[in-house]
């Protein structure tokens, strides 16, 4: 399992008028333009479930953009372990996964959205976000028990 967390980077390369959004936060930036701050990497806001948890043994790679792979050495690790089909869930579907299975079909990967193990607060972002890359091809959806997902029916968040 390889984890991602998204560090305070991100949001100082986006505009302004972004970082709010960016950091998922309801707050625009402050009076003085001042980034929305996210809270720390190892704060207790940016934990992984303790059932999820990565072991000593797997990986954690800090994401500074919107795809895991902009940035990172995923593309790398994957290759050298020979990986080109891998599943994929977390939060944020619409400014996370999604770009980040459209970056892995474009570097030859075959990424899995296990689609109820995704998170969103916004219904119509979930339908934008899985409908899309499934009308586009080159990656599947599955739900958690490996069942292929009916692109009619809508996942809520």
């Amino acid at each position: 399992m390889l984890v991602t967390a998204i560090t305070a980077a991100t949001l100082r390369r986006r505009p302004p008028a972004d970082r709010g959004r960016a950091s998922g936060a309801a707050l625009p930036p402050t009076a003085a333009g001042d980034p929305v701050r996210r809270p720390p990497r190892h704060g207790p806001a940016a934990q992984v479930l303790a059932e999820l948890a990565p072991r000593d043994s797997e990986a954690v790679l800090d994401k500074i953009t919107m795809s895991a792979f902009a940035g990172t050495y995923l593309d790398i690790a994957l290759s050298d372990c020979g990986i080109r089909t891998f599943l994929i869930a977390g939060t944020g579907l619409e400014v996370g996964i999604e770009p980040t299975v459209r970056h892995a079909i474009d570097l030859g990967h075959l990424p899995v959205v296990v689609t109820d193990a995704c998170g969103s607060g916004n219904a119509e972002a979930v339908k934008r976000s899985l409908e899309s890359p499934a009308f586009a091809g080159g990656s599947l959806q599955a739900d958690i028990r490996g069942r292929a997902r009916d692109p009619d029916r809508v996942v809520e968040p």
